[in-house]
């Protein structure tokens, strides 16, 4: 069975630039199951993006029998998704320790990884519904990086 995993990390204010650690939030869907959670060892959105990504494959590797189906992973981070497939480079300690868990647990599954582009991705759709009932979030589209 071919199963879609979509996965998305965000960075409250990450536009700020500011040293302050940020509040993070990821959020996954396998299928049609939906996931939300705050990400509190991430400061940043890349760290965000990756730890969303890892939550969806610990859920993947918990279920029975995952090994009998693929995998299509897609996150509208390019950051995280070429550093994965080994394109781009890793120069974040916190992103290399995150990436190589990832490596880690896709060598257990049949899968590909790929981008897709941000209004295509349900877990950001679910990351902003969220932050919206919660306040934290009231403008979005004002700015072009309020959810990198």
């Amino acid at each position: 069975m071919n199963i879609k995993v979509f996965w998305d990390g965000s960075a409250l204010d990450n536009h700020l630039k500011t040293k302050n650690p940020r509040r993070c939030f990821g959020a996954y869907t396998i299928g049609d199951d939906e996931f939300f959670f705050e990400s509190p060892q991430a400061s940043t959105s890349n760290q965000a993006e990756y730890d969303a990504l890892i939550a969806a494959l610990e859920h993947i590797l918990k279920t029975p029998n995952y090994e009998k189906n693929h995998y299509d992973f897609k996150g509208d981070s390019s950051v995280a998704v070429y550093q994965i497939k080994g394109t781009w480079r890793v120069n974040s300690k916190a992103l290399k320790a995150r990436r190589e868990k990832v490596l880690e647990m896709l060598s257990k599954l049949d899968y590909d990884i790929s981008t897709v582009d941000r209004d295509h991705n349900p877990a950001g759709h679910l990351i902003e519904n969220k932050l919206k009932i919660r306040n934290l979030l009231k403008n979005p589209r004002d700015s072009d990086d309020w959810f990198k």
